[in-house]
């Protein structure tokens, strides 16, 4: 009995090119993608934003959907500023994926603001939604002081990118 892969192989020696994504389309798994970021505000102070759409969990991290020909970086650079009005330069630090739910992989990274503390509130997030209703508020939060419980699956990629920091000699 022959294999999938080893089917599609062979015909993709006699077959249009057109032909074979199709069939590659049907008989392969989909995904969506998303990323999530942890944004950090040094020492010890994370971005999190009050969602809309979100009424049991409403405070989390900065999160969307990559876009057809957007890398996972530059999506999650948009989210940030869409979200946040936050613009940031990177660099982004991968922190792995996660499998929440069937079908939908999501991508985590982290980066550092370049703003300590004191400055971050300063520097017009705090309250701030976004403009289309999607983010209620925004602000920085010094990690296990939430403002109240957090989507499931993201203290885990807080706990990560923390962990990701200490290696990175980022934090004390």
């Amino acid at each position: 009995m022959m294999h999938r892969q080893q089917l599609l192989s062979r015909a993709g020696r006699w077959c249009p090119a057109w032909a074979v994504w199709q069939a590659m389309w049907w008989t392969q798994s989909h995904f969506v993608v998303a990323v999530v970021g942890v944004v950090w505000a040094s020492p010890d102070h994370v971005l999190l934003l009050r969602h809309s759409y979100r009424p049991r969990y409403p405070w989390g991290l900065p999160t969307g959907w990559v876009r057809a020909g957007e890398t996972p970086e530059t999506a999650l650079l948009r989210e940030i500023r869409e979200e946040s009005g936050l613009h940031l330069p990177g660099p982004l630090h991968p922190l792995g994926s996660a499998l929440p739910r069937p079908r939908h992989l999501e991508l985590g990274f982290w980066i550092d603001s370049g703003l300590e503390a004191g400055e971050a509130g300063a520097a017009g997030l705090a309250g701030t939604p976004s403009a289309d209703g999607e983010v209620l508020a925004a602000g920085w939060y010094r990690t296990g002081h939430w403002p109240g419980p957090l989507m499931a699956g993201q203290e885990a990629w807080i706990a990560r990118a923390r962990r990701a920091r200490q290696e990175a000699g980022r934090l004390a």
